[in-house]
């Protein structure tokens, strides 16, 4: 049985991590966005034909730990999203319990 606290804790948490959700979703669009950034500028200080400059590139640093900054930005959003899910069904279990309860009572 899912008490009224947690379902206040819930509202609060979705309440409070609302910002937080939308930062690190700017942030999973800005590294996105960086290792292209990153590739672009690798490919074009690289020499050699088109491939080895691709190649140059993508082994580049920058790009690397672009990735690895977007890899831990998705972990953060796919964290925050799964709490933020997992609260939400909370409060609808909830809702149903009340209801039920509420239908036992008349």
């Amino acid at each position: 049985m899912i008490t009224e606290l947690q379902v206040e804790n819930a509202l609060k948490y979705l309440h409070e991590s609302a910002g937080t959700y939308g930062e690190v979703c700017g942030l999973v669009e800005l590294q996105s966005h960086n290792i292209k950034m990153y590739k672009s500028m690798a490919f074009l200080e690289a020499t050699g034909t088109v491939a080895e400059r691709d190649a140059h590139a993508n082994m580049d640093q920058r790009v690397i730990d672009a990735v690895e900054a977007h890899k831990d930005a998705v972990v953060e959003k796919m964290t925050i999203q799964t709490r933020r899910q997992a609260m939400s069904l909370k409060i609808e279990v909830w809702r149903t319990q009340s209801a039920s309860n509420r239908t036992k009572m008349l």
